[in-house]
């Protein structure tokens, strides 16, 4: 196979100006989290959850994600203490 015949991939450009850093403060300005991260209100306006946890250590939870109970979207992530985005 030539270089004429070979399939060509095209990927599209991905802005540069994304970080986690601006994804954090647009949610919790938007009133989605706080500034633990803990997740307060789903996009679909619901502040009511339900947590599921993933995880436990000797009977201990340590991994947990939190769905809206309305749209049962996964809102957040809480790994051994702390809320990640």
């Amino acid at each position: 196979m030539n270089n004429a015949e070979k399939p060509q991939l095209t990927i599209p450009r991905v802005s540069g100006s994304y970080s986690i850093k601006s994804e954090i403060k647009d949610k919790i300005e938007r009133g989605l989290i706080n500034g633990k991260l803990e997740p307060i209100k789903c996009e679909c306006g619901s502040t009511e959850f339900v947590d599921k946890t993933t995880d436990k250590i000797d009977y201990l939870e340590v991994e947990k994600d939190r769905f809206c109970k309305k749209c049962n979207k996964l809102v957040g992530y809480w790994s051994y203490g702390h809320w990640l985005p």
